[in-house]
C-alpha cells in the first residue's frame, strides 16, 4: 500500500541557481530532484517544537507578551508557562540588543539576569551550546563555566554598552529550541526569578511597545505629585503626568521628555554617573539613546537629539542627581517607572 498523497498539487517556480543546487544535491544522495526537495521540506518541518517556538516569537508576539506580563505579575507563585513562551523570551532578550545597535549605556540588570539563565541552562545543554557560549562570553573551554559567569556579572555591574550586551546575550537565543530536550519543571524554576526583570527587554525585542500616550491614560490613581526644585538661577519641575523635566531660566524654558527622564533615572539607579561628578577632571562621556552628558573639566553639557544644549557645572549636575534621586526614591515614582518600562520596553 502506498502512502496517501495530498490531493492538493503544488507547483513551485524556482530560481535557476537554486534548481541547479537541488540537482547537484540530488545526484549526491542518489535521489530524483523531486524526492530531494520533498526530503528537504519534511526535514525542515519535522521539528514541531521549533515551529511552535518561532511562532510564539513572531506571529503570536502580542499573545506571548500578554502571557509574560501575567506571569511577571504573579512572580513567585511557581507558575509554569508553555515551553515555547520561554523560548520566545530567549529570542526577544537577544533581539532587543540586536535591534538597538550601538545605543550607548545598557542597564546591567537585564544582562546580569540573562547571564544567570545561560549559566543555569548550561547544566542541561548540549556540548556545542557550551562551546558557542564560551566563545561569545570569553570563557575558556576548560574553565569553570559558572565561575566565568559570576566574573562577567561582576564586571558589568556598573553598566555596559548595548553592543556588548548583544554579544553576551547571543548564547541565550542560540539555545532557544534546546528547551524541548529539558525538563519543563526545571525550566520554569530557572526562569521564574527573572520574568519580571526581563519583561521590559522582551517588549523591546518583540517591538511591541505601547505608545506613551496610551501608557499615560488612567494614571490618576498612581500618578505622584510633581516635584519642584531650584539649582542656582535655574528652576526645575519633574512632572509626573508627562514624565518630563522642565527647566526655566530667565526668559527661556525647555522640556526634556520621557526618554531623558528615564535615562537619567536609569543612570542614577545603576550608579553610572560617578565619573561625571567625581574629582577627576579628565573628559568624560555618558550616552544612552539620544541623551548625552559630556564633561570637560568642571563643565558638563547635557543635551538630547533636539539640539538644545544645557551647560552645568559638576556641582550643579551633582545637585540635579540628588533631587532626581530623592524624587524617584518615593514608591509612587518607582511604580511609575515600572509601568513605563513594562509597557514601553527598556534596554
Amino acid at each position: 500500500m502506498t502512502n496517501r498523497q495530498s490531493s492538493i498539487p503544488y507547483s513551485l517556480r524556482l530560481p535557476i541557481k537554486l534548481s541547479q543546487l537541488i540537482d547537484q544535491f540530488a545526484k549526491k544522495i542518489d535521489k530524483s530532484a523531486p524526492d530531494a526537495v520533498r526530503a528537504g521540506i519534511e526535514s525542515a518541518f519535522s521539528n514541531e517544537y521549533r515551529i511552535l517556538a518561532l511562532d510564539a516569537a513572531n506571529e503570536n508576539r502580542a499573545n506571548t507578551l500578554r502571557i509574560l506580563r501575567g506571569a511577571a505579575a504573579e512572580a513567585g507563585s511557581g507558575i509554569q508557562l508553555p515551553m515555547p513562551i520561554y523560548s520566545a523570551l530567549m529570542c526577544f532578550s537577544h533581539w532587543a540588543y540586536l535591534h538597538a545597535g550601538d545605543r550607548g549605556y545598557a542597564n546591567p540588570r537585564y544582562t546580569i539576569s540573562i547571564l544567570q539563565i545561560i549559566s543555569d541552562l548550561m547544566v542541561y545543554a548540549k556540548s556545542d551550546a557550551r562551546a558557542h557560549a564560551c566563545g561569545c562570553l570569553g570563557i575558556g573551554a576548560d574553565d569553570d563555566f559558572a565561575a566565568g559567569i559570576r566574573r562577567l556579572q561582576k564586571d558589568i555591574k556598573g553598566g555596559l554598552r548595548t553592543l556588548y550586551a548583544e554579544m553576551l546575550s547571543r548564547p541565550l537565543e542560540a539555545m532557544f529550541d534546546d528547551l524541548q530536550d529539558m525538563d519543563a519543571t526545571v525550566i520554569a524554576k530557572i526562569f521564574a526569578p527573572h520574568l519580571r526583570t526581563l519583561l521590559p527587554l522582551a517588549v523591546k525585542g518583540a517591538r511591541m511597545g505601547i505608545d506613551q500616550d496610551i501608557v499615560r491614560r488612567d494614571m490618576g490613581s498612581i500618578c505622584p505629585e510633581n516635584v519642584a526644585f531650584q539649582i542656582g538661577d535655574m528652576k526645575w519641575w519633574l512632572q509626573a503626568n508627562t514624565m518630563s523635566l522642565v527647566i526655566t531660566e530667565g526668559h527661556h524654558t525647555y522640556v526634556f521628555g520621557l526618554d531623558t527622564v528615564l535615562t537619567l533615572y536609569t543612570a542614577i539607579e545603576c550608579d553610572a554617573l560617578g565619573d561625571m561628578v567625581g574629582p577627576d577632571p579628565e573628559p568624560k562621556l555618558f550616552t544612552r539613546g539620544e541623551f548625552v552628558l559630556n564633561r570637560t573639566g568642571d563643565h558638563v553639557v547635557m543635551h538630547d537629539n533636539e539640539g538644545y544644549r544645557l551647560g552645568l557645572s559638576v556641582r550643579e549636575l551633582r545637585e540635579l542627581i540628588r533631587h532626581i534621586s530623592e524624587a524617584f526614591a518615593q514608591p509612587a515614582w518607582q511604580t511609575l517607572v515600572v509601568r513605563y518600562r513594562e509597557l514601553m520596553g527598556d534596554l
